[in-house]
């Protein structure tokens, strides 16, 4: 906001209402006589050269697409230099429009957003759940051309050993929403790779937080006719569950028959992730406990069910 309303930033605004821009082709090059006032932009001192970084970065899959060689010289020096207050903008400027960036760029820019990841900048945390669903959608295409991942199942996997817990759950969060897209292909390339997603997941202690284990059960009682495989994959990643963090929307959804499609599966989830004390527990869990007997009357006999009902009875 603050380089939107800057003379700088309103400076680099105006270049974009120019012509002599309109109508490029990729690898066309820009006008010279257009980049002089760009690269004039550059060449200001302090938080006005970062105004317009700003801006600028705001329009960076555009550069690369045009003029990738002049994108290389001038703009993508700040996402990677050592001047902390320029790559500030400039992530900032990349990251605000949300948008994954075309191939070429992504590759380009896939070790700094892995690294970013890892280590973002204090005042850039706030786009952690849009460079969580940049890097996720890297790692969910394969790659015309090389005919593998954009970021690997090994890139995947140490990133997500590295990144804290906040980062772990976005990335969970956004799988699981683009899994329930209602958009028939989305829908079926997200569930499809989710347990390859799950296969890569962390199993250290260190990943199996409350918020993250929370993330896992709803990711697995949102997973429709996939609930079993889901389940299996999930349940060694699991730990308690504490006050707040389990809502389980999907299980008091009308219409949700996951319980009485799947009882046993059900039960190893919740009996997996319940904590000792009943009073933590989610609203609505002894409804779903007597489904699970009657979905199933042998798992009234199942030492995990008389578990759970004799700790909700003596809570």
């Amino acid at each position: 906001m603050e380089a939107l309303n800057s003379p700088t930033g309103k400076i680099a605004q105006a270049l974009f209402n120019d012509p002599r821009k309109d109508n490029l082709n990729r690898n066309q090059g820009l006008p010279s006589e257009w980049l002089v006032h760009a690269e004039a932009l550059l060449a200001l001192p302090n938080d006005l050269r970062r105004h317009a970084i700003v801006i600028l970065f705001h329009n960076l899959n555009w550069f690369f697409a045009v003029d990738p060689k002049w994108t290389e010289q001038y703009l993508l020096p700040a996402i990677q230099g050592n001047d902390t207050d320029d790559r500030d903008a400039a992530w900032s400027g990349f990251l605000w429009g949300a948008r994954t960036p075309n191939r070429e760029l992504y590759m380009r820019l896939k070790n700094d957003m892995l690294e970013f990841a890892a280590n973002p900048l204090p005042s850039r945390r706030s786009y952690g759940e849009i460079i969580a669903g940049m890097i996720l959608a890297g790692w969910g295409t394969v790659d015309s051309v090389t005919g593998e991942r954009r970021i690997s199942n090994d890139e995947m996997h140490s990133l997500l050993l590295t990144v804290d817990d906040e980062f772990r759950s976005r990335v969970l969060w956004q799988a699981q929403r683009w899994s329930d897209e209602k958009n028939e292909n989305s829908h079926k390339r997200w569930r499809g790779q989710l347990p390859e997603l799950l296969q890569i997941w962390p199993r250290q202690l260190s990943a199996r937080s409350p918020n993250t284990s929370a993330r896992l059960c709803e990711l697995a009682f949102s997973s429709g006719d996939e609930f079993p495989t889901i389940t299996a994959l999930v349940l060694p990643l699991l730990g308690r569950i504490e006050r707040d963090h389990l809502m389980l929307p999907e299980l008091r959804r009308s219409g949700n028959n996951i319980v009485n499609r799947y009882p046993e599966q059900a039960l190893a989830l919740l009996h997996a992730v319940l904590p000792d004390n009943a009073l933590a527990w989610p609203y609505g869990i002894e409804g779903i406990l007597k489904q699970i007997g009657e979905a199933s009357s042998a798992l009234n006999r199942d030492d995990r069910l008389i578990s759970l009902k004799q700790r909700w009875d003596a809570r």
